[in-house]
């Protein structure tokens, strides 16, 4: 144990960052169509002046603008479609152009169709255009160089339509996380069929996790036994980004999966949370990997997951936020004797939103009717608070 650094109930954001591998996440490549809801690893800058090119803005006629000489009668030169690049229009005559046509001339004007007429080849204006009417000029969107999306943000369809319009075929991304879910006890399956019943939290964990944006996989069921938790753990750590186990913390003599974990010799390595309902939840790293252990009894294995699993997935997927922030007005004052995780029902057709604290069940906690928490304690909550909103679990 001299090379182990071990430490008791710690504080839930020093226990991720205790467990964040060291040096970042792993970047790659994905085609523009793959990217939505992924974690932009990189700055996406403009690479030149968008528009590149004079562009017109409406359909219509291309003229050249000539002072004190307005174009009355103009022949009918050619045809300029949208992504087509001409360099300019000759004096007396006029382009046929349609929205989203490029000139590199500044001395041009677009005349709209319902403006001008059109006969046998020839058109006629009735009024003499101003210099770059109706078209927008070279840069008028953008500058190159000019920031469009910051690293770490998580890709939306209109962030893939920009970053398409740019003419790009990948983006960078971080690497979805691969996370080993290990369900831990003698008395449970994941037979459906079976007669022993489900009692860890597996499904819940294994689909918040793919709401996030990570890639679960389901290891099985090992019975409480330190030598088989601890090979399918050293496993995971060598097949997957990271491990969590579900079962197996608590006070027994048959609960080992933490002694397991720590047969190991980690590098480091925690024993329980300074939250009441989430005391129970633990960690190691194991070969630069997180190995997070979640107990089986629902309540704190939800804490455990809001506290410790879906930050550290936030790091692992670039430091993006996984939960959204809500200030709330709290419906009564509370007063807690010791630091705990609070669980509300917020009512959002108000401004600020009302949060209803809602008294859970140590096994029977049900998510139907909370959407936010709060980690508080010991004092007195009362007036603006702020909400975490797991929506990768409302």
């Amino acid at each position: 144990m001299s090379a182990m650094a071990l430490r008791h109930r710690m504080d839930p954001g020093d226990a991720v960052r205790m467990l964040a591998p060291r040096g970042g996440s792993p970047i790659e490549y994905v085609p523009v169509e793959e990217g939505l809801g992924r974690v932009l690893a990189e700055e996406i800058r403009t690479l030149g002046d968008e528009p590149r090119e004079n562009t017109c803005i409406l359909d219509g006629f291309l003229v050249k603008v000539q002072a004190g000489r307005p174009p009355l009668n103009l022949e009918i030169a050619e045809e300029c479609l949208p992504g087509d690049v001409i360099d300019s229009v000759r004096p007396g005559s006029a382009v046929r152009a349609r929205t989203g046509c490029q000139i590199k001339d500044d001395d041009v004007a677009l005349i709209p169709l319902e403006e001008a007429v059109e006969r046998e080849g020839s058109l006629t204006v009735s009024r003499p255009p101003s210099r770059m009417e109706n078209i927008a000029p070279r840069g008028s969107s953008l500058k190159g160089g000019t920031p469009l999306l910051r690293a770490g943000r998580r890709l939306t369809p209109l962030d893939m339509e920009l970053v398409h319009s740019l003419g790009r075929d990948y983006i960078p991304v971080y690497m979805k996380p691969i996370v080993g879910v290990l369900s831990v006890g003698s008395e449970i399956t994941l037979d459906e069929s079976s007669e022993l019943k489900t009692t860890t939290r597996h499904l819940a964990v294994t689909l918040a996790l793919k709401r996030m944006g990570c890639t679960p996989s389901n290891m099985g069921v090992v019975p409480d036994d330190i030598m088989e938790i601890a090979r399918h753990v050293r496993d995971g750590v060598k097949r997957f980004s990271a491990v969590i186990t579900v079962g197996g913390t608590g006070p027994s003599a048959g609960d080992v999966t933490i002694k397991s974990a720590l047969s190991l010799r980690p590098a480091e390595a925690f024993i329980g949370l300074d939250v009441v309902d989430a005391s129970k939840v633990s960690g190691a790293v194991l070969d630069g990997k997180p190995v997070v252990m979640l107990p089986g009894p629902r309540q704190p294995a939800i804490n455990g997951l809001v506290l410790v699993v879906a930050p550290l997935m936030g790091t692992l997927m670039g430091n993006v936020n996984v939960d959204r922030i809500v200030k709330a007005r709290l419906a009564a004052p509370l007063t807690l004797t010791e630091r705990n995780v609070l669980w509300f029902s917020l009512d959002e057709g108000s401004y600020p939103p009302v949060a209803t604290h809602m008294i859970m069940d140590y096994h029977g906690i049900s998510l139907r009717d909370v959407n936010g928490f709060v980690t508080g304690g010991p004092g007195t909550l009362e007036d603006v608070i702020t909400v975490h909103v797991p929506e990768y679990l409302v």
